[in-house]
């Protein structure tokens, strides 16, 4: 049997780095708002295994699962799909609304899928996501129900990860922390094992910070993953027979400065060759390439994107290792050539969006790129103050202003406050074929219902953004083709 062939994604020839788009999904980030409230953006979005589905994380404390509609999820191959696509290009693109919306009482820090979840698997359609002070849930992508809970104690408090990932045969669950990793036995929810990365927070050993972003080699024999922090940027990998004792640490290299990155965001390993790794970082106009060979030499190659913001932009390298797909704070989709040797030069540029694009992901099986765009915006008021800025020349005045701004910045961060019996349960708002509960599905042992002492909530009215009332965001997922 032939093996499978990737997508066609981007019909790219030497010298031609532009390229005709067409839109054919589309869902507004506001869609889901009253018209009183009418403020979100989606963080990100991936496609889960088969490309059935989509998981999208929002900035209005919420997750969201859109499922690829019937009629165009339907077999073809690339040169048909580009063919229909040229023939049909003024077409405007089919609205997309989401078929389950995971609301949650505090701010969502990750998501992920179950590796191998699918639309029509109801024991592997699931995901995991981590909100603020709440344990690691476990939740049905086709009813919202928990199927499990995974919790991290501190000091009698509940911690949330800033990043999740599987092990490559998806038996364990990682949760990165505070200088910690802790590993569940998925099939069991509960507590799981603490590796900490330093033995305490005055020692100077290990690796220290909030752990951002982490990574398994493609490699799975050798159990090698890859972490990076917020703290120093740098990059250490471990293995999970050697536990929290790490292998290895890549150096910055002597092009600190041009990087000036403020704590990596995404590392990814190239799915083909297990020595060359990615690495992001936010407040830094570069993604940088590792050979994890020599890791005292430092990055041997910089692929350009600006990226000067503390929100997280997301790349992706698809499953073929051939393509680079990064979007930038210009808006402009960039494509590079990473099958070895990786080149540092775009091989397509695309202005996409007027925002910033926070993720791409590459559809597994069709030439279809889901970007998730947006960014905070100014509201009116806000607006309003900085023109009174500019104009007026009393300090006072300017100061007074700038205390303002920095409170409403305090007022959104504090919206987080939820009733102590709150729920984080999903509330479904489309009809939608589901499967068993608990019987066969992913954690259906231990954990299986609500935690005891909560309640459903089916409030989607977002009273909580009551505070944001100043705020403002503009974002959209959209899918496209290339061609």
């Amino acid at each position: 049997m032939d093996p499978p062939q990737a997508p066609l994604y981007f019909s790219v020839t030497p010298g031609n780095t532009a390229s005709k788009r067409r839109r054919i999904l589309r869902c507004p980030g506001d869609q889901q708002r009253t018209a009183a409230a009418r403020r979100n953006l989606y963080r990100g979005a991936k496609w889960c295994a088969d490309g059935t589905a989509v998981l999208a994380q929002a900035e209005d404390r919420s997750v969201h699962v859109l499922e690829t509609p019937q009629e165009t999820d339907r077999p073809g191959n690339d040169q048909e799909t580009h063919q229909e696509i040229g023939s049909s290009q003024d077409t405007p693109p089919t609205p997309w609304t989401p078929t389950l919306i995971s609301r949650q009482p505090t701010p969502v820090v990750c998501s992920t899928w179950y590796p191998s979840a699918s639309r029509d698997s109801s024991s592997t359609y699931c995901f995991v996501t981590s909100t603020r002070d709440r344990p690691v849930r476990l939740i049905d992508a086709g009813d919202g129900r928990c199927r499990g809970v995974y919790p991290i104690l501190h000091n009698e408090q509940f911690i949330a990860p800033t990043c999740m990932m599987f092990s490559p045969d998806a038996s364990r669950l990682y949760a990165g922390h505070d200088s910690a990793i802790d590993v569940f036995d998925f099939a069991r929810p509960g507590e799981g094992t603490r590796l900490k990365l330093s033995p305490s927070r005055k020692s100077k050993d290990g690796q220290k910070g909030i752990v951002s972003a982490m990574t398994f080699s493609p490699d799975a024999a050798s159990g090698m993953y890859a972490v990076g922090t917020f703290k120093g940027g740098r990059v250490s990998c471990y293995t999970e027979d050697t536990g929290d004792e790490r292998v290895m640490e890549l150096d910055v290299g002597n092009n600190a400065q041009r990087v000036s990155g403020q704590g990596i965001t995404q590392l990814a390993f190239h799915p083909l060759n297990p020595y060359v790794l990615f690495s992001a970082s936010r407040q830094s106009d570069y993604i940088s390439v590792y050979d994890i060979r020599n890791p005292s030499y430092g990055p041997y190659m910089y692929l350009y994107r600006p990226g000067l913001t503390q929100q997280r932009l997301g790349f992706e390298v698809d499953w073929a290792g051939r393509w680079l797909t990064t979007g930038g704070t210009d808006g402009v989709l960039r494509v590079y050539d990473v099958n070895p040797p990786v080149n540092d030069k775009p091989v397509m540029e695309h202005d996409l969006h007027t925002d910033s694009i926070g993720s791409v992901s590459l559809h597994p099986f069709k030439p279809w790129v889901l970007t998730a765009y947006g960014s905070r915006q100014p509201s009116a008021f806000e607006r309003s103050l900085e023109d009174n800025d500019s104009t007026s020349e009393n300090d006072d005045s300017e100061s007074e202003n700038d205390k303002s701004d920095s409170e409403a910045d305090q007022s959104s961060e504090s919206s987080k406050e939820v009733a102590d019996g709150e729920e984080t349960m999903a509330v479904p708002v489309a009809a939608h074929a589901t499967g068993a509960l608990g019987e066969h599905g992913i954690g259906s042992k231990g954990n299986s219902v609500a935690m005891e002492g909560e309640t459903l909530s089916t409030d989607t009215s977002s009273s909580a953004f009551g505070r944001d009332a100043g705020i403002g965001w503009i974002g959209a997922l959209e899918v496209s083709v290339f061609y």
